[in-house]
């Protein structure tokens, strides 16, 4: 989805500046290479407005609770009007003085997805309930909450987006995984809280087999309403002495007075039938039937299963035209070949063009990694005259490299000598996951290299949001040029050179594992 004309990164702040965003109109970029990206920590938002509903929302059965306009949803607990101290402000529900109490739906809801914005004031607390019913004299004595507040001048240890003494953002086993590879030790837990002042967004799930809670894109965690993992948390919690907590099975929503300042806006909600299921946005149908584009190819050498009997995957990541006059295809497979065919619907065999498995890591060398390997593929634009296709790989001899190199085709013989290679770039990679890959030529003739964040779990190292390391970025180089001692150079052009501290390959930045480009 689209935000602020493109799309948030990692800290709220365009990773495309002024300069970027001319040289994409120079060199006839396509904007596919920017919506292609895949983007860290923040969700992303269609431009509509505050309190608003896209298209695809209303479609898919989402509602406002809140229009920005008018509270004519909500009444104070236990009474049939709204408290004095809550006010509607700025598009926002802005609870801004004494006697403004805690607030309710009018409407009850059993399963179903919430989603909005809070801003809290320094030192504040708030909270979001949900499933409450008033028998007894305070909300919270029935419905779980999840915490709102200023989780630095707070003054509370539950932290906001936790689900009161029951749940908190805990590091998942394969974060832990990735971590002990590289001798790395993050916090163990999350926090992605916005700081006072900033729109925070909280995603509730409440849902028949599985719940969720989300803070401003990031999974906190998940759990199930009366299992026994639920029973045994809410036994050990403050909780336990109130028989009604978490039973009623279907409440209210509940915004929390804590006596601070709390503004809530596009507040949302979608609910969810029994069934799990939810309506699906998309009003028509193209008729359009999926039919098998080469159902007799085969790949040279590959027999499926190795000497042990044990299935063998291929992974082929790219098929490009040679764009040569020969109507040939090229595909790159992730355990280290390249592969030409003809564009035939009757080819029935994909030759080796290229093997480099002796130095390309196995995707699958250990359990739970699929993330290396050789991860991109580019033809030269110049490919008819030169022969030249660039590739993109993790180094199986030097743990945690990545390398861009470029390789020689032989036309006549359609082999190119693992021997060829040039080695363009060397990129060391903090993990094994998020390495990146992608890459295209531009209308420039210039090389456009799409890198991850490089791993492990929302970014732990910052690298997505630091101009001084390649990491989470798109590179611009020259590959047919050499200075300063490189196998490449830098286009005088490129909108960082000038930066003091930048990486001068960088083209854009804030991305978080961008997976394919296409100009």
């Amino acid at each position: 989805m689209i935000y602020n004309g493109l799309f948030e990164n990692y800290q709220d702040r365009s990773p495309f500046g002024e300069e970027s965003m001319s040289l994409l109109k120079k060199t006839s970029l396509s904007l596919a290479v920017i919506l292609s990206l895949c983007v860290s920590s923040d969700i992303l938002e269609a431009k509509v407005p505050a309190n608003g509903l896209t298209q695809a929302e209303q479609r898919s059965g989402w509602k406002l609770l809140f229009d920005g306009k008018s509270a004519d949803q909500w009444r104070n607990y236990r009474k049939d009007t709204l408290g004095d101290g809550w006010e509607i402000k700025d598009g926002s529900i802005v609870r801004s003085s004494g006697g403004a109490g805690d607030i309710i739906t009018k409407e009850q809801f059993q399963y179903f997805e919430l989603s909005l914005q809070y801003r809290i004031s320094k030192g504040g607390n708030s909270g979001i309930m949900f499933h409450v019913t008033e028998e007894l004299d305070a909300p919270w004595q029935t419905g779980p909450e999840i915490q709102v507040q200023d989780n630095i001048d707070g003054h509370d240890p539950q932290k906001a987006g936790w689900l009161y003494q029951l749940y908190k953002p805990t590091k998942p086993d394969w974060a832990k995984m990735f971590e002990e590879q590289v001798g790395f030790k993050s916090p163990d837990t999350d926090d992605s809280t916005l700081p006072v002042g900033a729109w925070n967004h909280v995603y509730l799930r409440i849902g028949p087999k599985k719940s969720e809670v989300q803070m401003n894109g990031v999974s906190y965690f998940y759990f199930n309403v009366g299992d026994d993992d639920w029973n045994e948390r809410v036994a050990k919690s403050k909780f336990a002495k109130y028989p009604q907590f978490g039973k009623a099975g279907k409440g209210h929503i509940c915004l929390q007075d804590h006596g601070n300042e709390v503004a809530y806006r596009n507040i949302k909600i979608r609910a969810i039938p029994e069934d799990g299921s939810v309506k699906n946005p998309v009003d028509s149908e193209l008729p359009l039937k999926s039919v098998e584009a080469f159902p007799q190819l085969t790949f040279e050498g590959f027999e499926g299963v190795d000497e042990d009997g044990r299935i063998q995957a291929i992974r082929p990541l790219e098929m490009i035209h040679a764009g040569d006059g020969t109507n040939r295809l090229f595909i790159a497979a992730q355990r280290g070949k390249v592969y030409v065919m003809d564009n035939d619907p009757q080819a029935k065999e994909a030759k080796v063009v290229l093997d480099i498995t002796d130095r390309v890591q196995e995707f699958d060398a250990a359990p739970n990694v699929n993330e290396e390997g050789l991860l991109g593929f580019a033809i030269h634009p110049d490919f008819k005259e030169n022969g030249k296709f660039v590739i993109y790989y993790s180094s199986s001899t030097e743990g945690r490299i990545s390398y861009l190199s470029s390789f020689i085709v032989d036309h006549k013989t359609n082999k190119a000598d693992p021997a060829s290679e040039v080695k363009i770039m060397r990129i060391p990679q903090p993990f094994s996951n998020h390495n990146g890959g992608p890459m295209v030529f531009g209308n420039d003739g210039y090389l456009y290299l799409g890198l991850g964040d490089g791993g492990g779990r929302n970014d732990p190292t910052r690298q997505g949001q630091d101009l001084s390391t390649w990491m989470g970025s798109i590179l611009r180089i020259d590959v047919d040029n050499r200075s300063d001692g490189k196998n490449y150079s830098i286009p005088k052009d490129n909108p960082f050179v000038d930066v003091e501290g930048a990486q001068p390959e960088i083209f854009a930045y804030g991305v978080r594992n961008p997976w394919r480009m296409s100009v």
